[in-house]
């Protein structure tokens, strides 16, 4: 506990002396979704949410599932002025991936929010539970889904109509999961947000994209870090006093209380 702090008040100090004007000549408007952290990383404002995941799948449906067709085809995008009604990307992805069509099959497992239970695939896709946060997703499919996420706002960039308004995005961006030092570091600097009493079972709270800072927010979900079984954050079912709220989970599969959020790394180059 006491060298994480250490770590995450020194990752402070260093981006605190940066220079003022090497940060701000880099700000430029915020990926989607996400608000700044430090130097050239931002932060998506909350987890994932399940209408995130259906609007991924949507778009994935019209490439054949076929992430590595969209990564090639990203590549030989104009920097401004694409015309998606003249631009049709889809023949060149007629092949079908199995391996990036993930949908989340649970006839028969079931879901806790508050004191009842209800099957994860209604849970996911009904309108009620549009801004809930996304659970129960491998690991594996996060880190596909913030290569999407890449992907699809490149195009969105290359939609520019012209040079001047181009300019004010960055030229590049990537988005993938955090590492354990931004979330505290996210954690540190934007604070926390308590979801509901600490003991007791919790439902998963509403995630709301209004939000200008990314806070964390206690007693809702774990979310996962890019090493693969290590989470941080307390969840809706601890059922006792967390003095750290940034604490580590250990996982081996995907779970009802485990979700993800992406940060973004841009550039200039």
């Amino acid at each position: 506990m006491t060298h994480r702090i250490l770590i995450v008040f020194l990752l402070a100090f260093l981006v605190l002396t940066l220079s003022s004007s090497d940060v701000t000549k880099l700000r430029k408007h915020a990926p989607p979704g996400t608000v700044f952290l430090y130097t050239n990383i931002y932060i998506d404002k909350t987890p994932l949410a399940n209408i995130h995941y259906l609007e991924y799948q949507h778009f994935l449906k019209g490439f054949g599932y076929n992430l590595d067709c969209i990564k090639g085809l990203i590549e030989e995008l104009p920097e401004y002025g694409m015309d998606y009604q003249e631009v049709d990307l889809r023949p060149r992805c007629e092949a079908y991936e199995n391996g990036y069509k993930y949908r989340i099959r649970t006839k028969y497992r079931k879901l806790l929010l508050s004191t009842d239970t209800i099957q994860l695939e209604i849970y996911l896709k009904h309108p009620a539970y549009n801004y809930y946060p996304l659970v129960h997703v491998p690991f594996y499919i996060a880190r596909k889904f913030c290569e999407w996420r890449t992907y699809a706002v490149m195009m969105q960039y290359a939609g520019s109509k012209n040079e001047k308004i181009r300019a004010k995005y960055y030229k590049k961006v990537r988005y993938r999961l955090p590492t354990i030092k931004e979330l505290e570091y996210a954690a540190t600097k934007f604070g926390e947000e308590v979801a509901g009493p600490i003991s007791g079972q919790q439902p998963l709270y509403t995630v709301y994209s209004g939000h200008k800072k990314a806070p964390y927010r206690v007693n809702n979900i774990s979310e996962m870090t890019n090493e693969f079984g290590t989470a941080l954050g307390s969840n809706f079912l601890d059922t006792f006093q967390i003095k750290d709220p940034i604490i580590e989970r250990r996982y081996s599969q995907p779970e009802q209380w485990l979700g993800f959020r992406c940060v973004c790394e841009v550039s200039e180059d």
